[in-house]
Parts: C-alpha cells; sequence; structure tokens
C-alpha cells in the first residue's frame, strides 16, 4: 500500500513538472531578453543584431536589449550564452565563426563550447554569398585558367583574408583542397579594405570575399570575377556562374545568420522565436538595410541541420589544410 502511494506521488509529481512547460512556454516572454552579439558595436553582425533586437521588441511586448561581448573571435560571447539558462531569455546573434573559431581553439585544447552541442537554432535568417575574385593584373580570367596556372607554377600565385581562421581563408582553403590540392601562398589581413587596395593594385592575386562589398568593382570592372561561393548564383552578379556549376559542387561557403539559444531551451519557446524572427525579417526596417542579402527562412531543425553540416565541413578542411590557430 505505502508503495503504491509512493508511485502516485511520483506519477503526480511528474504530470504537474510535465504541465509547467508548456505554460511557460505559452507566457514567454515575460521579462526583458538578452540578444548577445559576440564583437564590438559597428560592425555588420553588430547592426544586424540590433535591427533585430528592435523588431522583437515590438513583436514579444518585453524590450530586447542588444549585449556586446567582443573578442577572441566571437566565441567569448557563444560561452557566455552556451552557459546561459534555457530559458529563451538569452539569445545569440549565430555566424559562421561561431562555428569555425571554436574549431581553431580546439586545436590548443580549450574549445569554449561545442558550436553544435550546446546550443539550439530558432531557424536560418539569412546569407551574404561571397565570391572568388581576381586582380587585373593576374594571369588568368577564369577558374579553368586559374587551377592549370596554378598546377602549372606551384606556389606562384597568392590569395587574401581577413585573418587567420576567417571565412576568407577557409574557403580559399576548401577551394585548394577540391581544385587537387593547389600550392597557393596565404597572405593574412586586418579586413576587407586593405585587401581590396592591393588586389587593385596587383600586389595580391586572389581573394574570396562578401558579394555586397565587391560587387561594385566587378561591375566596374577593377577586378575579375571568377565564380560565386553560393549555392546559387547571386542576384547582385547574376551572370557570375557558382563553383557548382563550373563542376566543383563541394565549394560552397556563405555568410549564414541566425539566432541560437542555449540546449535544453524549451521546443515552444524555440518555435515562438521561429514565428517571430521570420516575421521581423520580412520588414523593410531590415531589408532595406541589408540590401543584396539572400533572406531566407527555415525550421529550427533545418537551422539545426546547418550548423552540424557547416560543422563537418570546416573540421575537414581546418584538419586537412593543417590550419594552426594564430
Amino acid at each position: 500500500m505505502k508503495s503504491m502511494r509512493c508511485i502516485i506521488h511520483v506519477v503526480a509529481a511528474l504530470a504537474a513538472a510535465c504541465a509547467l512547460v508548456p505554460a511557460s512556454a505559452q507566457d514567454y516572454p515575460t521579462r526583458t531578453i538578452t540578444l548577445v552579439v559576440g564583437y564590438a558595436p559597428g560592425g555588420f553582425t553588430d547592426l544586424f543584431g540590433r535591427l533585430l533586437a528592435d523588431e522583437l521588441t515590438a513583436r514579444l511586448g518585453q524590450k530586447v536589449i542588444v549585449d556586446n561581448k567582443p573578442g577572441a573571435a566571437g566565441t567569448i560571447g557563444g560561452a557566455y550564452v552556451a552557459k546561459a539558462a534555457p530559458d529563451g531569455y538569452t539569445l545569440l546573434v549565430g555566424s559562421p565563426p561561431h562555428v569555425i573559431s571554436p574549431l581553431l581553439q580546439q586545436q590548443q585544447g580549450k574549445a569554449p563550447y561545442a558550436p553544435a552541442a550546446d546550443f539550439r537554432s530558432t531557424g536560418l535568417l539569412g546569407s551574404t554569398p561571397s565570391v572568388l575574385v581576381a586582380s587585373p593584373a593576374a594571369p588568368f580570367s577564369t577558374l579553368p585558367e586559374l587551377i592549370a596556372y596554378a598546377k602549372a607554377n606551384p606556389g606562384k600565385l597568392n590569395y587574401a583574408s581577413g585573418s587567420v581562421g576567417a571565412s576568407s581563408h577557409l574557403s580559399m582553403e576548401l577551394f585548394k583542397l577540391e581544385a587537387g590540392k593547389l600550392d597557393i601562398l596565404h597572405i593574412p589581413y586586418k579586413g576587407s579594405a586593405p585587401i581590396a587596395t592591393d588586389l587593385l593594385g596587383g600586389r595580391i592575386n586572389m581573394v574570396i570575399d562578401n558579394v555586397l562589398f565587391y560587387a561594385p568593382y566587378i561591375k566596374d570592372g577593377r577586378v575579375k570575377a571568377i565564380a560565386a561561393v553560393g549555392r546559387q548564383r547571386s542576384s547582385l552578379l547574376p551572370e557570375v556562374r557558382t563553383f557548382a556549376e563550373l563542376g566543383y559542387p563541394a565549394i560552397e561557403a556563405q555568410a549564414w545568420y541566425m539566432v541560437l539559444v542555449p540546449a535544453g531551451t524549451p521546443t515552444p519557446i524555440v518555435n515562438r522565436l521561429n514565428k517571430e524572427l521570420a516575421g521581423a525579417m520580412q520588414k523593410p526596417a531590415i531589408r532595406d538595410k541589408m540590401a543584396g542579402a539572400e533572406f531566407s527562412s527555415s525550421t529550427p531543425d533545418e537551422g539545426d541541420a546547418l550548423l552540424r553540416s557547416e560543422l563537418a565541413k570546416w573540421a575537414k578542411v581546418v584538419r586537412e589544410a593543417g590550419i594552426k590557430a594564430e
């Protein structure tokens, strides 16, 4: 009899606990939400985060504030969110460095978080594709010519990137591996502006970088467009074929954006955020200020799948190219 009473109490307790989850999710949110940006104020990710915060504040009926936590290539902010309570009140603006930076730090045994396992995605929001561009003085004008020249002249070509481990670095290393382990020298810089100066001046042969930045240079003929690095042609450069169209389907990279929450966040809260973020991305206030970006909407599960695929892709590149953290 005593045993039966214990079972009844346990069942009742479990039922009460389960009942609390949908109720709390249904009431969400009831207080201020923090949207963490892992970079200093003023950059693109910060701008995007502030636009989202404003729209979410209006849609959720609670204040959403941006908290900049710069440093360690975005991983300080990521680590902060990974350790936060999984209750929907601490969010992270995620982009490719969220995956790439821990891969490099893991080599030194100090990865601050697991990019996929420690987070849940609320769904893909948008992306900005990249493009491989070359100096007007480069000894090639097409992808076949580039590959042929690199194979015939190992070590004589070079390329720039924003830094060691940047998307521009790993994207080029992916190209080198897929095109037959090409021998092309990497020269890291500190940002796109000095790269563009040296590219136009012929001191750098090529770079893979954001379409938004290089579209004007391509359209006025100051640089050569070799191949688009997105899954499809960019709306800004519809005449530039993708690597897939040119015979290299594995060479695909884009600067994606999504809002992430700590693993364990209840599904009803994740779904609510997915719905409100998708609505926010339809607003002119965001679309007008992100002109040229490719807007997307996906389910949280599709966002999680993207995180896992990005992790697998870049882990392979880091390993096979022997990329080391600075």
